[in-house]
């Protein structure tokens, strides 16, 4: 599945990525997010479109303003909402939920997962900590303008602000485990996998910090402005898109 931000969807085949439907919905917000065999994407209005089989399985009303796009996680979906809350739309019954974010006074701008829940950052400089179900388990505050995802690597969660500090919780009880500086804003916040925490930086710069050894591991200019958050494809291998239409790949070093 392809999508647009106009609201375009293509349903490609998996053989030779011709076209084999073409819908449309209304302005997309964010990435696409899988879960089992459906696939959903939140619309700028407030819907969360559910695809499935090649056509639109359903369209289900949030009655919120998305701030940060959908993330499928511990058999839901989760979508970020302007008045700091959540909304977790059970994979099984697809009943929503909004859940209020204790204390929040700013809009939602990041969601990730771990392995004990969900992790969420709110333009106010909060950050919290939800369990599975969405129940509370953490919370910090004061962490200045966050932007885009936390994310957690070795049982440590990461969250960035705009001037370039990125603060280091535990992520079994939030207790502060360090700072680190990355001397840019990074786009849509941290990506975490294997034990490294990676950022693509408006400056055009690459950074990896083990989260194991509290050590950087690469600062590297590619050479163009980073556009979206990094992704981490496996094997140790990162995809970063650069303002000069140039997709890089960097292999992380052992």
């Amino acid at each position: 599945v392809r999508a647009y931000v106009d609201g375009r969807i293509l349903f490609l085949t998996q053989r030779d990525g011709s076209i084999r439907n073409e819908m449309s919905t209304d302005r997309i917000l964010g990435d696409l997010a899988k879960l089992g065999s459906r696939i959903a994407l939140v619309t700028q209005p407030g819907d969360l479109v559910l695809l499935r089989v090649g056509t639109i399985e359903k369209q289900i009303e949030l009655g919120v303003v998305p701030t940060a796009g959908v993330l499928a996680a511990h058999g839901a979906f989760w979508v970020g909402t302007a008045d700091g809350a959540v909304v977790r739309i059970d994979g099984d019954s697809l009943t929503a939920r909004r859940i209020p974010l204790r204390g929040a006074r700013g809009a939602v701008v990041g969601l990730s997962s771990d392995q004990r829940g969900i992790l969420v950052s709110c333009g106010d400089g909060r950050l919290y900590a939800l369990g599975q179900s969405g129940s509370p388990r953490w919370h910090k505050e004061g962490l200045g303008d966050l932007v885009g995802a936390p994310a957690e690597a070795a049982d440590i969660v990461g969250a960035s602000d705009r001037r370039g500090r990125v603060h280091f919780f535990s992520g079994s009880d939030g207790r502060p485990v360090g700072v680190a500086e990355l001397d840019g804003e990074p786009r849509g916040g941290l990506s975490a996998a294997n034990g490294v925490f990676v950022a693509g930086l408006r400056s055009g710069r690459l950074w990896v910090y083990s989260a194991r050894d509290k050590a950087l591991q690469v600062d590297a200019d590619l050479g163009g402005d980073a556009r979206f958050r990094p992704t981490i494809l496996g094997d140790g291998r990162i995809a970063v898109a650069a303002r000069d239409g140039k997709m890089h790949l960097c292999v992380l070093p052992k």
